[in-house]
């Protein structure tokens, strides 16, 4: 099963979805280094779960969009 991470910037009010292997996700382990960016990893999900999510944040005003690296 294809696991979803999506990385919540509160500051920025955006948000970005990975693949779980993703160099920039690391399974939800990766942190920025700014400390100015301040954000949660919310997941795993499968792709039903993730869309359900990614939905929710959509009509809450959050910017969302996939990884560069990835593209999920």
């Amino acid at each position: 099963m294809v696991e979803y991470f999506i990385y919540r910037n509160t500051h920025r009010k955006r948000a970005r979805t990975h693949l779980a292997e993703c160099r920039m996700c690391d399974h939800g382990r990766w942190q920025p280094t700014d400390i100015n960016k301040r954000g949660i990893w919310l997941g795993p999900f499968d792709r039903g779960q993730a869309s359900e999510v990614v939905g929710q944040l959509v009509r809450d005003g959050i910017d969302v969009q996939p990884c560069n690296g990835c593209e999920p």
